[in-house]
């Protein structure tokens, strides 16, 4: 989409205000996540695209570039959802829930302060 002539800075706001809404949700609503969740990784992964556009140059290069990003972003996806369900497995413990919503409310405070940081600059 980068590439189809979107802007960074659009991209780039409209990811952190992803990462805003999808772990908002999940500090607050943890057991709500799964389908507005879903739709929010969708988005995410879309905006994510948009950032993740190389500069122009050889074709061959720029296919390459593009791959490496959505295989690495996938790879991203599947290691932190496993992760997270073998650590929710392993700790079926009251302290682990609240960790992960711990974990949650801060990736949601840094991205509200690096959206601020965006809008300010």
């Amino acid at each position: 989409m980068g590439a189809a002539g979107y802007g960074h800075s659009l991209g780039e706001r409209a990811l952190l205000v992803t990462a805003l809404a999808a772990s908002s949700l999940a500090a607050i609503a943890p057991a709500w996540v799964i389908v507005p969740g879903t739709l929010l990784a969708g988005v995410g992964g879309l905006f994510l695209g948009m950032v993740s556009t190389p500069d122009p140059g050889p074709l061959g290069a720029m296919i390459t570039t593009i791959t490496g990003t959505y295989i690495g972003a996938n790879v991203a996806l599947f290691y932190a959802s496993g992760s997270i369900g073998w650590l929710r497995d392993r700790f079926n413990k009251p302290w682990a829930l609240i960790g992960f919503r711990v974990i949650a409310a801060w990736i949601g405070a840094i991205s509200c302060l690096m959206l601020a940081l965006s809008i300010a600059s």
